[in-house]
């Protein structure tokens, strides 16, 4: 397998498939013992454009950074071999560490592919199940990506995605503000457009299979939460206002003795 460390051994040890080397590189040497002309770079810049990389890793022998003149790129005597290398039409075959590599990053790539079109299966399926569970219409759901944040997901950075309800809801514990995502606390996020694709958050597809309008019955959970026996400060969890018991409900609690 080709590593970072054999793409840095080929900075001082190029490996080529083509005959004559060293005499392209004498050449390009030759030619740039002098100052730097500036308006090199422009004749570089359109020499690489028209190959493309592979070209250029080819006639060079080795891997080339992805900013290939300026500060951190091609030495000047590399940019003028591939200069000579084009004004000689050569046309060089892949060295093997490049084809090697190609085929790794090509496999790579569709592993990569295949574990996230798994992973959006399983996606689908959650939020399949979740809306099916749900007591609130879909249509009154919105998914929308947070634009502010990624998190890494199946070895990839993904904007989460979050369900944002239309309307007042509730679920087993918590009430849920028409316009902010379920698993909003404190601050609600940066979220964009809607999309069409599956919530991928886990807290909101919890609450997802748990939502009820605000005005149904209570589920059960939610009842054994907020409806146990009456306490001297009582929470109307539909209203959220604090009703405190009366006197004649608290009772008179017991004689003070007489003066």
């Amino acid at each position: 397998m080709i590593s970072v460390a054999d793409l840095i051994a080929l900075e001082t040890s190029p490996q080529v498939a083509y005959d004559g080397y060293d005499e392209l590189r004498g050449e390009a040497r030759r030619r740039t013992a002098g100052p730097v002309n500036p308006a090199d770079l422009g004749a570089y810049a359109d020499i690489i454009r028209v190959h493309g990389t592979d070209w250029c890793r080819s006639v060079l022998g080795r891997d080339i950074p992805p900013t290939a003149l300026g500060r951190g790129g091609l030495p000047v005597i590399e940019a003028e071999m591939l200069r000579v290398a084009h004004e000689r039409n050569l046309d060089p075959p892949k060295p093997p560490w490049l084809v090697q590599w190609q085929e790794e990053s090509d496999e790579t790539r569709r592993r990569r592919d295949e574990i996230n079109a798994a992973a959006q299966r399983q996606d689908a399926g959650r939020w399949a199940a979740a809306l099916a569970a749900c007591g609130v219409p879909a249509d009154q759901l919105e998914i929308r990506p947070n634009v502010r944040s990624q998190h890494v997901r199946h070895g990839m950075r993904q904007q989460l995605l979050h369900v944002v309800p239309l309307v007042d809801t509730r679920s087993e514990r918590r009430r849920h503000q028409a316009g902010r995502e379920l698993c909003a606390v404190r601050h609600a996020r940066v979220l964009g457009e809607p999309t069409g694709q599956p919530a991928t958050c886990a807290s909101c597809v919890k609450y997802t299979a748990e939502l009820r309008p605000v005005t149904a019955d209570p589920i059960e959970p939610y009842a054994r939460q907020n409806h146990a026996a009456p306490s001297a400060l009582d929470t109307d969890a539909d209203s959220g206002t604090a009703e405190v018991e009366p006197a004649d409900r608290r009772g008179a609690g017991p004689a003070r003795p007489g003066i």
